[in-house]
């Protein structure tokens, strides 16, 4: 960006047309903006732009210093009065993009970026601002051409890998919960999941999927190739051998009635995306986000192949984290963080990963410096509330978190510790609030225990009756499946 912002300024520089001495001021301020000495440039361009107020290269100039300081919306201004003077200038829709970014407002950045990425194709720096502003409001599928687009114009660029496979796998997750909405007990959701737990090394999980997914529905010669190669990972050649026979006798896919299997089979992902773009049937659903996870690897091979970059130890962590492997997940991110120092998305991925290492010591310190740069974050009160709770220290933790709840209600983990805060402080009105709004995500039965024992002290007798009866039925139905689980998560012969 600091080559693009010199360019701009040389090109605006040469095109105005102004007095001797105004001119040899101008060319004074670019190079001062060049020294990093932004605030004294922006002095001397606000001098320009009162004597010539209508040269557009002046106000981009001028925005581009305002921008530079941190002056965004300021910036964001004098961007918009050059292009209504002189519409298309291109650094100016690149740096208003940039300047929307930075005040957390991607939705504003998009036009211009687009607009740019139109106008000026190779543009490296408009397509990947515009990739990660799309990307940020999840838009996942627009995101994606400008993210092949920055990968084919810096191949060795680390960003854009990783920035690519982050994208096809969020893509993927949307497929995934659009499948799980159409057809929760289908076949083809338990392969899907089951691809997921093939990815993470999860093989008794992944093949006990699989072959439930061989179970339920038509079976694909895929689904008899991964239960292979799971029988190849853990030591079972002669087992694998007799799956892919398996795998033989299922008819192959007919090419007309179905092009999307096809281009999957030949390795063409992203004709399989392109094909089904418009299905949401099972089968389509499927395809697609089995075409995502194929081209998100792909992506991250490519990262792998490339010298070691934060963006490698990130990716890595979070795999790590995926096999719920937290301390070892921490190691990779303190990693990304020594090659990408301050970077803020690291730093909050690590505080995160500390937490779910239960190192609330180390997470602590870590999470209170984010949150004095963001202070109205929920997600950034939440861990802090999250952890203090945890370190024993209810009345701060519920401070932070009666902030994560009223920024974002619909937070259901933020009512949940700010529940269990409200507990520890005897206030068990405010606490059983906030529990029953949590209740959609009390997967194991906890939160109705500790409703029961809110109700218990409130005197509600029944309700607390009822809250134990449903804490026991659901404790009951996790113990059954998870002795069903031990028996069944068994690597068995074809």
């Amino acid at each position: 960006m600091r080559r693009f912002f010199a360019a701009t300024l040389l090109s605006a520089a040469v095109c105005l047309a102004q007095p001797q001495n105004l001119a040899e001021r101008v060319h004074q301020a670019n190079q001062m903006l060049a020294a990093g000495r932004y605030a004294e440039a922006a002095k001397i361009y606000e001098e320009a732009v009162r004597a010539i107020p209508d040269d557009p290269g002046l106000r981009t100039n001028l925005g581009m210093a305002y921008h530079l300081s941190g002056r965004e919306k300021e910036a964001i201004e004098q961007f918009q009065i050059a292009l209504k003077r002189q519409p298309g200038i291109v650094p100016a829709m690149v740096m208003m993009g940039a300047a929307y970014l930075r005040l957390g407002q991607p939705a504003k950045a998009v036009a211009p970026l687009r607009e740019v990425s139109s106008a000026v194709p190779n543009l490296v720096e408009a397509r990947q601002m515009l990739a990660e502003a799309l990307e940020a409001l999840g838009r996942h599928r627009e995101a994606l051409p400008h993210y092949r687009a920055w990968t084919a114009l810096t191949p060795k660029n680390p960003k854009a890998w990783y920035g690519l496979g982050r994208a096809y796998e969020a893509l993927a997750g949307e497929v995934s919960e659009q499948l799980k909405k159409v057809a929760p007990e289908s076949a083809y959701m338990v392969a899907l999941v089951a691809a997921a737990q093939l990815d993470r090394q999860l093989y008794r999980s992944a093949f006990y999927l699989y072959r439930e997914a061989l179970r339920r529905g038509r079976p694909l010669r895929l689904w008899h190739h991964a239960v292979a190669e799971i029988y190849r990972r853990t030591g079972h050649p002669d087992w694998a051998a007799k799956e892919e026979e398996n795998a033989r006798s299922v008819p192959a896919p007919d090419c007309r009635a179905a092009p999307a299997a096809c281009a999957f089979r030949d390795g063409r992902y992203e004709r399989v995306i392109e094909i089904l773009e418009n299905h949401n049937d099972p089968e389509s659903l499927y395809w697609q986000g089995m075409a995502c996870r194929e081209l998100a690897r792909k992506a991250f091979e490519r990262l792998e192949a490339l010298p070691p970059s934060a963006e490698l130890h990130a990716w890595k962590a979070r795999r790590l984290e995926a096999r719920k492997l937290y301390g070892e997940a921490v190691s990779e991110w303190k990693k990304a963080l020594d090659l990408a120092p301050g970077n803020p998305v690291f730093e909050r991925e690590l505080a995160v990963a500390y937490r779910l290492n239960e190192d609330y010591a180390a997470a602590r310190p870590l999470a209170e410096r984010l949150l004095e740069r963001d202070p109205d974050s929920p997600d950034l009160n939440y861990l802090l509330g999250h952890i203090l709770l945890n370190q024993q220290q209810p009345e701060a933790a519920a401070r932070y978190l009666e902030k994560a709840v009223k920024a974002a209600p619909q937070f259901l983990p933020a009512h949940s510790s700010l529940g269990l805060a409200y507990l520890q402080l005897n206030r068990d009105r405010d606490a059983v609030v906030h529990l029953q709004a949590a209740l959609p995500i009390d997967t194991d039965g906890r939160l109705r225990f500790r409703l029961a024992r809110a109700y218990q002290r409130l005197g509600d007798t029944d309700r607390a009756r009822e809250f134990m009866k449903q804490y026991q039925q659901i404790r009951s139905r996790v113990e059954k499946e998870r002795k069903s689980a031990q028996q069944e998560l068994q690597i068995t012969p074809p």
